[in-house]
């Protein structure tokens, strides 16, 4: 069963409600910052006796803030009172996830750049300890301006910059733990390029939830080794939307914005400032990631075993107001997903006999896969992976997942590769690796025993015709559930969609495909469960007809 997070806003709670969009099961996130203002930050939000702490005293539901760090400034802590804490956790327990830690250790990395940017701009590029001590005295007092994300400006202060791969891996496990320590391991790792599920689990993290949308790349990869990860650690997994974009012709980052009037849940007036661009409502809520990218993405989360959704934005992109409540094209697709989940309650378990194993001296996975490691040549690799093992890495994954194709959407889910059969898990991790049938050995050098069969992707490609049920070509994006005795198959066609201009989705007719359906069995059928596209049936032969983004549910039973 699919829990979705909802964002908690005072105003827009009576829309959750009265739409049908909070179901049995979901929870609550309260959007927080350190700068939010008085009224609407933690500890008046949670007040004894506010309206949200009635609610939770009501639901017992999950419930999370979003967010500790990431993505916002961050020039000092918030003072979070402990009595409302400890209320919190006396009333959920366990479903008081706590904070969200947004794409820590990339932002880590960007907030290093940033200081040796404003080190060079001052004229001092590598500064002497008393160069530093005032630098950072003038960020303090405001005189230099400076933007932070995982570290305070008070964190940062006496604090050196890592010169190399090791000192670097070495302040991100640092971090990551002081964060932990402070909230009690009450952490919701929300990671992007950077994903640590290997540090966040040692740290003591009860859920992951990876970051996925339009500008991170190859959500195949990111789910494969999420779900690995977790099954690895025996704890729940999900995603976090991003409905964003750069859009190109509008100079900068756009969201899907339906609110006509009032603050959004970060308490700010986007309203205002989007409308002053001179673009109609109706053109600003088509703004942001296509909503055949969510329709598409939230669906292939959910069949790929994500037990939890949450949004960076929720409110001002699903109602056009607070009083009727309409829903704009985000909130539509939104409703139309969350019916889908309740009608499907259980896909099954994803069927995954292959892992991927990696190196268990890589402790962050690059999921853009550059190649510099971590941004660190090779010849400042002490304490990572070994080059050639990355460079395999580099070479292997995209064969397995595919890689970018046609339309602005396509770098996110990934046409062409092979089915998604694979977990991604560590070569340390024995336990794990025994309940797989089949390993690709990406480590550069391991030796595993012979019961284990280590394959290549060529001989997995070959091996899973006798494995699966079905096979579809023509670069069709397929994975396969086992439930009970019969399989459920999702196909996507994830080529051909992008939207850019304020326009809505715009789909290339030129990638519409036509792809057979290949049986194991050759007295074997599919039914259509729910979906965009359609099966042709004719001459006793089926095939896939899927347009540009579009998708299938199908169901095959033994």
């Amino acid at each position: 069963m699919l829990t979705f997070m909802h964002t908690y806003t005072e105003e827009s709670w009576e829309g959750l409600d009265r739409k049908g969009l909070f179901r049995q099961g979901d929870g609550l996130k309260l959007m927080s910052k350190v700068y939010s203002p008085k009224g609407r930050d933690f500890n008046s939000m949670l007040a004894k006796n506010a309206p949200l702490s009635r609610l939770l005293e009501e639901l017992r539901c999950p419930f999370y803030i979003d967010r500790l760090q990431g993505g916002v400034g961050l020039p000092h802590w918030y003072p979070y009172d402990p009595v409302i804490v400890h209320r919190l956790i006396s009333l959920l327990g366990d479903d008081f996830w706590g904070w969200q830690i947004h794409e820590w250790a990339s932002n880590y990395n960007s907030d290093i750049s940033r200081i040796k940017e404003l080190y060079k701009k001052l004229g001092a590029a590598d500064p002497t300890p008393e160069q530093r001590f005032e630098i950072w005295q003038s960020v303090r007092a405001g005189r230099e301006k400076l933007f932070l994300e995982a570290l305070t400006q008070e964190e940062w202060t006496g604090r050196r910059e890592p010169a190399d791969l090791a000192m670097f891996l070495d302040d991100i496990n640092w971090l990551y733990g002081m964060r932990a320590s402070m909230t009690g391991s009450r952490l919701v790792p929300a990671d992007s390029y950077f994903m640590a599920p290997r540090i966040e689990l040692a740290g003591g993290a009860k859920i992951l939830l990876p970051e996925v949308g339009w500008q991170i790349p190859n959500a195949r990869v990111q789910m494969a080794y999420t779900r690995g990860m977790a099954r690895a650690a025996g704890v729940p997994w999900g995603i976090y939307y991003e409905c964003w974009c750069y859009n190109h012709a509008a100079g900068g980052l756009t969201i899907p914005l339906s609110l006509r009037k009032g603050q959004d849940e970060w308490c700010e007036d986007l309203v205002k400032s989007y409308t002053a661009t001179g673009r109609s409502p109706e053109q600003l809520e088509q703004g942001g990631t296509s909503r055949n990218l969510q329709q598409r993405l939230w669906r292939y989360a959910y069949f790929s075993g994500a037990s939890v959704i949450g949004e960076e934005y929720g409110v001002c992109n699903t109602f056009r107001d607070y009083e009727d409540f309409d829903l704009g094209p985000y909130g539509q697709t939104k409703k139309e997903f969350l019916d889908f989940a309740s009608r499907f309650e259980d896909l099954g378990q994803p069927y995954t006999p292959i892992a991927v194993v990696l190196p268990k001296d890589l402790p962050v996975l690059q999921v853009n896969l550059p190649e510099n490691y971590l941004n660190y040549p090779a010849s400042d690799r002490s304490g990572g992976p070994d080059p050639a093992a990355w460079q395999m890495i580099r070479q292997i994954l995209p064969e397995l997942f595919g890689t970018a194709g046609t339309g602005n959407n396509a770098h996110v889910l990934t046409p062409g590769g092979l089915p998604d059969v694979f977990d991604i898990i560590h070569a340390d991790d024995e336990k794990a690796l025994s309940r797989y049938d089949y390993l690709i050995d990406l480590t550069g050098g391991s030796v595993f025993p012979p019961e284990n069969h280590v394959i290549t992707p060529e001989e997995a490609d070959t091996i899973l015709t006798d494995l699966l049920p079905l096979r579809i070509g023509g670069g069709v994006h397929t994975a396969y559930n086992k439930k009970g005795s019969g399989w459920l198959v999702f196909a996507a066609n994830n080529n051909g969609v992008s939207c850019d201009n304020y326009e809505g989705d715009r789909i290339d007719p030129a990638a519409a495909v036509t792809a057979e359906i290949r049986y194991r069995d050759p007295a074997s059928c599919v039914r259509v469960l729910d979906g965009t596209g359609g099966i042709c049936r004719e001459d006793g032969r089926d095939t896939v007809c899927l347009g540009g983004g579009e998708w299938l549910l199908m169901a095959l039973d033994n």
